[in-house]
């Protein structure tokens, strides 16, 4: 009983309430303070062994004293059952890192996601589908890709899943989020919300490709299948792809992610080593030349920053041979392996 008591409340009470160097210090603690117990009725014929217990006692108490944080920039930190999560604010930005990597960024004065970030890149799926009605978000962080879009798209639907519920909260009391009409969050698996969940979606934009930690099962071929079977005709899956074009990695998502939807296209974003991957059903790729004359024709009716056309001047020809790269699939899907060798 007290293995099992002690299993689950460290992992489910302790790790996600406390620092790990603060749950040391406490049990350590308590286990020199049974030593004490235990000698107390001896302490005569046990001097040494008894100030030693009490020696480390008191210092498995300095130990376990919380942190003081002298850090003004540092707003929020907490180690949830999925990850670590710091808020951090430098010049009227706020950041949202998870794990010790940076998800997202969101300007005070306005609210949207600062210059050039990746999630302003999430309006190209405009170039294949111009008329977005319905958004899926899979993978919330701060709800940067849908507060943007709807600052020129105001009547998009956008649902946003994560399986963290600390990430809505976050989002909510840091980063300016809003519930509002036409916006929905759920905290749930992405996939398992997508097996049940009867509707379809004109985007899917799935953001959970991002430091150390991937979910493998987000990344294989049934999954993309998933997402191809909840997108309305002429849908597009967009992907924030965390990972250079030569790396395996990101060689084993493209073969995936081809094995599932006929067209892809991949944008390389400016100032960053991440890559913006379309995809859509559709059997003709659109070549790029069709691509900058639809934005072209797009810019006159919405004014993104980048602009459409400069999306779509950043559009890359993937000279890989895919034909050599395994497709990852819920049978084999060495995520963490392709990720670590990526490191290196």
């Amino acid at each position: 009983i007290g293995s099992l008591a002690g299993t689950l409340i460290c992992t489910f009470v302790l790790i996600p309430v406390l620092r790990i160097e603060l749950i040391l210090g406490l049990l350590l603690a308590i286990t020199a303070l049974t030593g004490c117990a235990a000698l107390a009725e001896r302490f005569g014929q046990q001097k040494l062994r008894a100030a030693l217990a009490l020696a480390l006692f008191a210092a498995a108490l300095a130990t376990a004293r919380p942190a003081v944080i002298d850090d003004d920039s540092l707003l929020f930190k907490r180690m949830t059952p999925y990850q670590t999560l710091i808020v951090e604010e430098h010049d009227g930005v706020r950041y949202l890192k998870s794990d010790r990597v940076q998800h997202s960024s969101v300007r005070l004065s306005d609210g949207l996601p600062v210059a050039r970030a990746y999630p302003r890149f999430a309006a190209g799926a405009l170039l294949i589908q111009p008329e977005l009605e319905s958004l899926l978000v899979v993978g919330m962080g701060a709800g940067n890709v849908g507060t943007y879009l709807r600052t020129q798209l105001p009547e998009l639907a956008v649902d946003y899943v994560d399986i963290d519920p600390a990430i809505p909260e976050v989002a909510r009391r840091f980063f300016l989020f809003e519930d509002e009409p036409g916006i929905g969050v759920h905290v749930d698996d992405g996939r398992r919300f997508l097996a049940a969940s009867p509707k379809h979606w004109d985007y899917v934009y799935v953001d959970t490709y991002i430091g150390n930690s991937i979910p493998f099962h987000l990344c294989t071929v049934e999954f993309f299948r998933e997402v191809a079977r909840h997108l309305a005709p002429g849908g597009v899956l967009g992907i924030n792809l965390s990972s250079s074009l030569d790396r395996p990695f990101a060689r084993a998502m493209l073969r995936s992610v081809s094995e599932v939807f006929p067209s892809v296209y991949v944008v390389s974003i400016q100032a960053s080593t991440n890559q913006f991957v379309m995809a859509s059903a559709g059997s003709t790729r659109l070549p790029l030349t069709a691509l900058e004359t639809r934005a072209t024709e797009l810019d006159r009716r919405w004014h993104f920053e980048p602009s459409l056309e400069e999306i779509a001047g950043r559009h890359v020809h993937v000279d890989l041979d895919l034909l050599a790269v395994e497709p990852l699939s819920d049978q084999f899907a060495p995520v963490n392996y392709l990720v670590r060798f990526d490191a290196e």
